[in-house]
């Protein structure tokens, strides 16, 4: 009698790629070693801009994959990503703070929100106090402060080629309001 693997192989993260008539052209697999990806988005020249999960150093990363040659290339701002998210805990309970902390790191990356914004992709994280970030296709990425309304939190990016908008919401209630700078 054999005794299964209980260890199961990574998972695979797949790209398909599609035309704008919606004709299916094809998957590629992408080789991210320990990243798991949790937000995509497509430059002009097809490279992917990834928001991914290193799970075993438990770091956001940023980078840019090349879909050509599967080059990764990391971006690193000048702040940091956001790592909390808020996570309704029940009272009296006791979880474990490893496991919450990943919790936290997930879910605060997969409320974040890829749009474009001319020859960038703007990542905005549903953070407070989180920064946009504006990725380029050379390998740069800037910082822009997102100002500081007392009750709101940024909630969405309108994407737009005129200027860089961002709805907030009041912190309490269904109202948005929409601010551009």
């Amino acid at each position: 009698m054999q005794v299964a693997d209980k260890t199961s192989p990574p998972p695979g993260w797949f790209v398909a790629r599609f035309d704008r008539d919606g004709a299916y052209h094809g998957a590629t697999e992408l080789n991210l070693p320990r990243l798991v990806p949790q937000r995509m988005a497509a430059f002009d020249d097809r490279d992917l801009l990834i928001f991914a999960l290193d799970e075993a150093n438990r770091q956001p990363q940023l980078i840019r994959y090349s879909m050509i040659g599967q080059k990764v290339h990391y971006y690193f701002a000048d702040e940091e990503f956001s790592r909390q998210s808020r996570i309704a805990v029940a009272k009296g309970s006791n979880p474990d703070k490893g496991r919450m902390e990943l919790v936290q790191l997930r879910m605060s990356m997969q409320n974040s929100q890829f749009g474009h914004f001319k020859d960038a992709i703007v990542l905005l994280q549903r953070s407070e106090g989180a920064p946009l970030f504006l990725a380029y296709p050379d390998g740069s990425v800037r910082t822009v402060k997102l100002p500081k309304v007392e009750g709101v939190e940024a909630m969405s990016l309108i994407p737009s080629d005129d200027g860089l908008y961002v709805e907030y919401r009041k912190l309490r209630g269904i109202r948005t309001d929409r601010m551009r700078f």
